[in-house]
């Protein structure tokens, strides 16, 4: 029964009821012990689809594992990334997919599904023949999920973390960058003066700590402002004197992923010193605020039996 619509001609949300897939590709590449964390939820996938065509993709070093669960109707062995971790960068993972693609080539399915919570998979959906794609992420980020749980993974978001970058990831418009230090001379910098911007860094959601490392000769209060942005400058995270920076650091939260972490300082009107500048340090807080990987997995099921059984469409009455 549709909903009561705001206006005569208002679209109303109503509940259509849908068939329920009869294949479905599911992918869990990871390590044993993420496979392990992933069980309830795959029993949970067997019980919400109980006459479905189930084939799962697993790390080889998986597949006698995932044969024991005996929920599976087909078991296919394929490694998107190293058991080793650190041995990820020798196959490309570019190589990785194109095999992929040869191995499931010629197959459709009605359901795609990945498990793995951390983002970095979620690109094999892209190159599978399903009719709907299910994964963890949101949907500004992965635009070809038809089915989107949008959370962070814990792994990522719950580690603790200190990262420097010393001058060389940062450029000045005036002095010296010698690599190990930015030195700015003395002089009279006007208000809005960009002198030094960077480092470009990519930082997952988490709340941190960001101190600049600079200082005037002879300790005196350093006469610039900063700002910390990123999207090309176009999206402003905080600003402030550049004294309270370099002394006690800025607390900032970040709430989604930032590709371009861009700290930029500027003059303020007033003369300096000489001033030299070594770059920063961002300490990355490690509480954790949000479900475990075995949580989001399981509620991923659930998101996906929903969606696929009941859709919610828009309908014009007459």
């Amino acid at each position: 029964m549709p909903f009561p619509r705001p206006l005569e001609n208002s679209p109303a949300l109503a509940i259509a009821s849908t068939e329920s897939p009869t294949s479905i590709l599911a992918f869990k590449m990871d390590h044993l012990g993420d496979f392990v964390l992933a069980t309830p939820a795959l029993f949970a996938l067997r019980r919400a689809f109980p006459s479905a065509r189930i084939t799962m993709v697993c790390g080889e070093w998986n597949t006698e594992r995932a044969r024991e669960l005996g929920i599976f109707d087909e078991i296919v062995g394929f490694s998107l990334f190293a058991r080793n971790a650190a041995l990820n960068s020798l196959v490309p993972l570019e190589v990785r997919l194109v095999e992929l693609k040869q191995l499931l080539q010629g197959r459709h399915f009605d359901l795609a599904i990945d498990f793995r919570v951390d983002e970095d998979s979620r690109i094999v959906l892209k190159n599978v023949n399903a009719k709907m794609r299910a994964g963890v992420g949101y949907p500004r980020d992965f635009d070809y999920l038809d089915i989107a749980l949008p959370m962070l993974s814990p792994t990522t978001s719950g580690r603790t973390g200190i990262f420097n970058y010393d001058a060389s990831f940062f450029t000045a418009s005036i002095g010296e960058n010698r690599g190990y230090e930015i030195e700015i001379p003395a002089g009279d910098y006007e208000t809005g003066d960009n002198l030094i911007y960077g480092p470009y860094r990519s930082l997952p959601p988490s709340r941190y700590l960001i101190k600049l490392l600079m200082k005037n000769d002879g300790d005196l209060n350093l006469p610039f402002v900063f700002d910390i942005v990123h999207d090309l400058g176009r999206r402003k995270i905080t600003q402030g004197a550049c004294e309270d920076i370099v002394t006690a650091g800025v607390w900032v939260d970040i709430r989604e992923p930032v590709k371009d972490l861009e700290i930029r300082v500027f003059g303020q009107g007033s003369p300096s010193t000489k001033v030299i500048f070594r770059g920063c340090s961002i300490f990355k807080e490690g509480a954790m605020e949000q479900a475990h990987q075995s949580e989001i997995m399981a509620m991923l099921v659930a998101l996906v039996e929903q969606r696929t059984r009941f859709l919610p469409v828009e309908e014009h009455l007459g």
